[in-house]
């Protein structure tokens, strides 16, 4: 059995949302990682944040909170280094705070998946067969891979995720709407 942490993404630099900080934008009367921590929260009792501004509002929010371990808005896959970083499960559940209708499922079916296969990395697909990079569950064991990868500056999530052992989880598209603009 794997020990698994949740973190939610939630450090970017919000380009396409105008340069707001997207967890913290309003949608729906609630803030996008509202929405994400509400789905998330009977999943696991495990959920922390990476978040590289406004620290106290992210806070506010009650779950632990990490910024990334280079400044510079240097995109999710330092996010996720900085998870394998603070964590000590096993695996980590990586999802966007953008996207507020994840499955209610969505833990616990990457998980069967990852112990189903050799994985290291499970990530979410679409019934449409659309990758959703971010929200994959990655063996904290590839820290140092990860780490050299990000060392010879690569950034691209699906460049990292297909340079490892992947499986992947179907689910309804549904469920991976995007909220990048306003």
């Amino acid at each position: 059995m794997y020990s698994i942490d949740v973190f939610i993404l939630a450090g970017g630099q919000g380009r396409r949302m105008g340069y707001q900080d997207k967890g913290l934008v309003s949608y729906q009367n609630k803030r996008l990682i509202q929405h994400v921590i509400d789905k998330l929260k009977p999943q696991s009792n495990s959920i922390h944040i990476l978040a590289n501004q406004n620290m106290e509002i992210y806070e506010s929010f009650g779950y632990p909170v990490f910024e990334d371990l280079e400044s510079g808005f240097q995109g999710p896959l330092m996010g996720m280094l900085t998870a394998m970083t603070h964590s000590k499960a096993d695996a980590i559940l990586f999802v966007p705070c953008d996207t507020p209708y994840i499955p209610p499922n969505l833990l616990l079916k990457m998980t069967q998946e990852l112990h189903r296969t050799s994985a290291e990395i499970v990530v979410a697909i679409d019934d449409t067969n659309k990758e959703h990079a971010v929200t994959c569950l990655t063996a904290r064991c590839l820290k140092g891979e990860l780490a050299q990868f990000l060392k010879n500056g690569n950034r691209k999530v699906m460049e990292w995720n297909h340079s490892r052992n992947l499986a992947s989880v179907k689910f309804e598209h549904a469920h991976f709407l995007n909220v990048n603009s306003l």
